[in-house]
């Protein structure tokens, strides 16, 4: 099996209403297999939304490199890819 990992953070320690606030997920495989056609799901918060996001993909992934809205979209991780979304 792929040994996928996912992290998200801010960097914040507080946060004020109506002011946007930037996350970053990455998404990564540590192998020993590749992890082809892997859905990547980040859901807004009740209460917020996720306006838009972008993507950069390291060690050889591929996928969407941007959308608008909750992230839902397919990637493809071979061993030791990563996909940063901001």
């Amino acid at each position: 099996n792929a040994d996928l990992s996912i992290t998200k953070t801010d960097g914040k320690l507080t946060y004020a209403p109506g002011v946007p606030n930037i996350y970053t997920v990455v998404v990564s495989n540590a192998g020993p297999i590749d992890a082809f056609g892997t859905t990547v799901t980040d859901n807004a918060p009740a209460g917020t939304m996720i306006s838009t996001w972008t993507a950069v993909f390291s060690g050889g992934a591929t996928g969407s490199f941007s959308g608008s809205g909750n992230i839902n979209t397919l990637v493809n991780l071979p061993v030791n890819g990563t996909v940063t979304y901001t």
